[in-house]
């Protein structure tokens, strides 16, 4: 289940704990993020204000185009910029979901994107 299953890193063991108590930030102010996510523009530039405390590292990702009808052809995506889990940003005042899909192929039979949307606990 998810990515780098090929690799391994999809095994795990699931156990549901019932009534598991989560806080939540009584006056949350900088979002954390739990998955790669791809900031549009004006994300960057809110992010980019003097005196934020925001952290994150940049990465790079180009997954596979799944066909399969044709599993002897691998095409792979475009390679996209992305900002890697565990980085901190400020909350952008009424701002509820941060990212976007991102087109990285483009042909006449259609369009591939790749999931950038992020994935935030509010602290």
């Amino acid at each position: 289940m998810g990515g780098d299953s090929s690799t391994g890193k999809g095994r795990y063991k699931l156990e549901i704990q019932e009534n598991f108590p989560v806080k939540k930030a009584e006056k949350p102010s900088l979002w954390l993020n739990l998955a790669t996510y791809h900031p549009l523009q004006d994300e960057w530039d809110y992010f980019k204000k003097p005196g934020d405390l925001t952290y994150y590292q940049i990465a790079t990702k180009r997954g596979l185009v799944e066909q399969w009808l044709q599993r002897s052809t691998i095409k792979l995506k475009e390679l996209l910029l992305i900002i890697k889990e565990g980085s901190t940003f400020p909350l952008i005042p009424d701002k509820y979901s941060y990212g976007s899909l991102v087109i990285v192929q483009q042909s006449e039979n259609g369009k591939v994107y790749q999931y950038g949307y992020a994935f935030p606990l509010w602290i």
